[in-house]
């Protein structure tokens, strides 16, 4: 009975692993070829890495231990080991989810939740592991002598409460997108399928490994073309220059509309804008002329001076093209004209008896 078990999940594991192999291909091909590859993918690839380790490790015990009689296993700390990446894999999926919803919003307030949600998925991994590595794996014994995983007990409703917030939050960041209805819907579903992809067994069984194939399958769900085109490009970050003019901020600014013009072209659709880096230039200093150097080591020539056309001789004119060309301003003027002749007689009328007085 237990040889057929371990036969039903060697096979069950080489499907769904399999499944997962494939969903990962076209999930790395998509991101390659939209030239879109950013933390989350960092971290569903680190997921799809645990998840085939862990994998690995699963199929050796099967091949090693499980299916035999008890007293022919021998302790290994495979099983330990097989348990520890599989709750990786499963944080690091949850992980790389949250930072795509977060990733996706933007500046819509689903930001902070997001990266929140990312945050406790990463506690969660930690704490797990710590929790499975305190008491290797050993069941803790009550107080009249029972065994139970208060320790898996905890794991799994803290994984659960997670995987739940990844779900209202992808829910909610799909259904402001601007899509069909139709195509809304199979992305909701595909995002729902998350909620099954949580802890249900200490033991590996069937559920176990379908759990962790489906959280890798469940990960190519932010893949399709129709998400990718109903999500806004990011903005183009804005540099902060220090130590430049003013005019190098108008220039980059004039820059970034310019080539946001060219993106809706033809020919940058198909090849892909150019970049222009502007660099700066401290040692330029735009100085008038000042004279020859003897420092320098071109040839500098002296500022030509400019000769204005009305000073050169023209030609001479014969009088009657003079009188053409001369013009007469006429202009009448009134001018009064005052005679002061009686001051001036009786002045001389002074001088006379002065003369005569003079005599006497």
């Amino acid at each position: 009975m237990v040889e057929r078990s371990a036969n039903s999940l060697a096979y069950a594991m080489g499907w769904l692993y399999a499944t997962a192999v494939f969903a990962f291909a076209a999930y790395v091909w998509t991101r390659c070829k939209a030239k879109r590859w950013s933390l989350d993918d960092y971290f569903y690839t680190a997921a799809f890495i645990f998840a085939i380790a862990h994998a690995i490790i699963i199929a050796f015990c099967i091949v090693h231990s499980y299916g035999r009689p008890g007293h022919h296993i021998h302790r290994s700390d495979s099983t330990q080991m097989q348990l520890l990446l599989y709750l990786l894999s499963l944080g690091f999926a949850r992980i790389s989810c949250a930072l795509f919803v977060s990733a996706a919003a933007q500046a819509s307030p689903l930001v902070w939740p997001a990266r929140t949600a990312a945050a406790l998925s990463g506690s969660w991994s930690i704490a797990s592991v710590l929790c499975l590595t305190l008491h290797d794996g050993k069941p803790w014994e009550g107080i009249l002598g029972e065994s139970f995983y208060l320790r898996w007990v905890g794991i799994e409703a803290t994984g659960i409460l997670i995987e739940l917030a990844l779900f209202i939050l992808s829910i909610s960041l799909i259904w402001f997108l601007a899509m069909p209805k139709l195509r809304r819907a199979c992305l909701m579903a595909a995002f729902s399928t998350r909620l099954l992809s949580s802890p249900t067994s200490v033991t590996p069984s069937i559920l176990t490994e379908a759990a962790l194939a489906l959280s890798i399958m469940t990960g190519c769900a932010t893949t399709p073309r129709s998400l990718l085109a109903a999500i806004p490009p990011p903005p183009p970050p804005t540099h902060h220059v220090f130590n430049r003019p003013l005019t190098i901020y108008t220039y980059d600014r004039y820059r970034r509309i310019r080539k946001s013009n060219r993106s809706t072209s033809a020919w940058t659709r198909r090849f892909g804008a150019g970049v222009v880096r502007p660099e700066s230039t401290p040692d330029l200093a735009w100085l008038p002329y000042q004279g020859f150097s003897e420092v320098s080591e071109a040839t500098a020539y002296p500022p030509r001076v400019h000769v204005s056309s009305m000073s050169r001789e023209a030609p001479l004119m014969t009088p009657m093209e003079e009188e053409l060309w001369r013009m007469t301003i006429q202009k009448t003027t009134e001018v009064s004209v005052e005679h002061r002749r009686r001051s001036h007689l009786h002045n001389l009328g002074r001088k006379r008896h002065s003369s005569v007085d003079s005599t006497l």
